[in-house]
């Protein structure tokens, strides 16, 4: 019997037995198994069974199907340990049975096969990385339980940088936290002088030739070594048992969240995959229902003790224990207000987090934009917020702001009036800023500046820079509308963040086709970058150095461009 174990961006894991001749994928209501995200098409695959196995189709889908990383053209033949991917979502391709009896050679194609006279848009493709199953790493805790990493390469990365071959984001993992190495027919794991190190059974290592079966620990994240042709299917139980025991240890001796702070301070970037009021994806299967598992029971004695854990790890900072702490209650008790209550808070504070860690890379990296993009998302009452990085970020936005719109009072109107009302939108705006935004906003004839007592208009301020104060309405310039102004003084983000659900992908409806202004080019890039969709995040950032080239920003981003192989 052959299964399929879908797993998500967001660790959310679906076991979905393989039960009939023809199974369609998609967005669409009517797919026997319905993916939810936007990227996943509404018609995108089918598998239908084949000579003792499954082959997958792809049905003309806009982002295309992969196999074990490479894209398929038409129809690919599947073997146990495939990894399917769709979209943001990972589809592993089991068997119950060992991988002989379905040997790719012995279900080739044969002059009888039905296929084999098809014409080349719809013929049988030997599936790219034909023979045994290959290595991999087997993700058991972590961002994304379940997810498989084939060892396809001579050398493979680890780590939270973008071009890591096993992108893993996670606080605890480094920008290049360790490397796996092919060596004969196994394989060898290095420390790459992580910050957290690298343990392999329970053992610090530095290198290490692996077993099967051997648990790598990078942080708080696990991974299974699974050698080639061996056949394993990742059960759940099993993350759960790996984070109790993973906790158990950690009480002990636990780095503090500031050694994090401190890395990312050092110039990490990290790329946040935690969005702000997320609706969840969702793994619909339908017709035949999995089978149900039993849930677990817990007293209210025992719900309440972890509770108690639960807000006592959010007063440490430390979100992820948190949310892993209130878990268990919730999968026995659905419901119980305590326990839901403190895994959103923790959750809000692991997506605060993640902006930090991103705005803090962005801010080492001296563009402020793009850190105060980041800090500016997270949510209200974050402790983050007082640090001063984020105060010193805002103070560089704006004075950026103002400085390129008084140069381009008299060449660029409009361009000066998009600044101004960028530093008017901030939510921390003081009244030093908003005075110098609304005098600009005078000159161009939108707006007259607010007087003092004495009606003089010069201000004097009496605020700290930081000091956040109610923008006054009178102020509010006369800009002409666009399909994406909502109320007046409102960026398209705080639109978004507004309205709820996936900021990020808000923000791309909103902009993709109708960004024009650097603020909302901005916008849309950072929110690409949110999204991990390098490629549209690049060509924005290229739009964006050829209609402002002589912008702040454009030399930031152009150095961005510059280090993919050029603008």
């Amino acid at each position: 019997m052959f299964k399929l174990v879908i797993s998500d961006d967001e660790g959310k894991t679906t076991v979905v037995p393989l039960v009939q001749e023809a199974v369609t994928i998609g967005r669409d209501e009517a797919n026997t198994i319905r993916l939810t995200e936007r990227n996943v098409s509404r018609q995108h695959a089918r598998l239908e069974r084949l000579n003792g196995t499954y082959a997958v189709a792809d049905l003309g889908s806009y982002n295309g199907v992969r196999i074990n990383g490479l894209k398929i053209d038409g129809t690919s033949k599947l073997k146990a340990g495939d990894q399917i991917g769709i979209g943001d979502y990972l589809l592993a391709f089991h068997s119950n049975v060992v991988d002989g009896a379905t040997d790719p050679a012995a279900a080739g194609l044969e002059l009888t096969d039905p296929l084999a006279t098809a014409t080349q848009d719809t013929a049988i493709l030997k599936s790219p990385e034909a023979g045994p199953s290959p290595a991999r790493l087997v993700m058991i805790l972590g961002p994304t339980p379940g997810r498989e990493f084939a060892l396809s390469e001579a050398r493979m990365r680890i780590g939270r940088m973008e071009e890591a071959q096993v992108w893993v984001n996670h606080k605890s993992i480094s920008r290049e936290h360790a490397e796996v190495v092919k060596v004969g027919d196994g394989f060898r794991i290095a420390d790459l002088r992580s910050a957290n190190g690298v343990r392999v059974n329970g053992r610090d290592i530095k290198d290490v030739e692996l077993q099967s079966g051997d648990f790598i620990e990078l942080g708080q994240v696990r991974f299974r070594y699974v050698p080639v042709g061996e056949h394993y299917v990742y059960d759940p139980a099993e993350s759960t048992g790996q984070t109790e025991a993973l906790a158990r240890r950690e009480r002990a001796s636990r780095a503090p969240l500031y050694a994090t702070i401190a890395v990312l301070s050092a110039g990490l970037v990290a790329v946040a995959t935690f969005y702000l009021g997320g609706t969840e994806k969702q793994v619909v299967v339908d017709p035949v229902p999995t089978q149900a598992a039993a849930q677990p029971t817990m007293s209210e004695a025992q719900a309440q003790a972890r509770v108690s854990t639960c807000r006592q790890l959010v007063d440490e900072s430390r979100f992820r224990d948190a949310v892993d702490a209130a878990a268990p209650v919730l999968a026995a008790l659905p419901g119980h207000g305590g326990a839901a209550a403190c895994k959103a808070t923790a959750e809000r504070g692991l997506a605060d987090m993640e902006l930090y860690g991103r705005g803090m890379g962005a801010f080492a990296a001296g563009d402020m934009e793009a850190a105060y993009s980041a800090f500016r998302r997270m949510s209200d009452g974050s402790p983050f917020l007082e640090r001063p990085e984020i105060q010193q970020a805002a103070k560089s936005y704006a004075e950026a702001h103002l400085a390129a719109a008084q140069q381009a009072v008299r060449r660029a109107p409009e361009d000066a009036r998009v600044h101004a009302q960028a530093v008017l939108d901030m939510r921390e705006v003081s009244s030093e800023w908003q005075h110098a935004a609304e005098r600009i906003l005078a000159k161009l004839g939108g707006a007259a500046p607010t007087e003092t007592p004495d009606g003089d208009n010069t201000e004097t301020p009496t605020r700290r820079p930081n000091d956040r104060v109610r923008k006054t309405p009178t102020a509010t310039p006369t800009k002409t509308p666009t399909p994406n102004d909502g109320p007046s003084g409102v960026s398209v983000t705080q639109q978004c963040v507004a309205s709820g659900g996936d900021v990020s992908a808000c923000v791309v409806r909103k902009l993709a086709n109708s960004a024009r202004t650097p603020l909302e080019l901005s916008e849309l890039i950072e929110a690409y970058r949110s999204l991990r969709d390098t490629s549209n995040m690049l060509k924005q950032m290229k739009r964006f150095t050829e209609l402002f080239p002589n912008h702040p920003k454009t030399q930031a981003y152009s150095q961005i461009l510059l280090r993919h192989n050029g603008p």
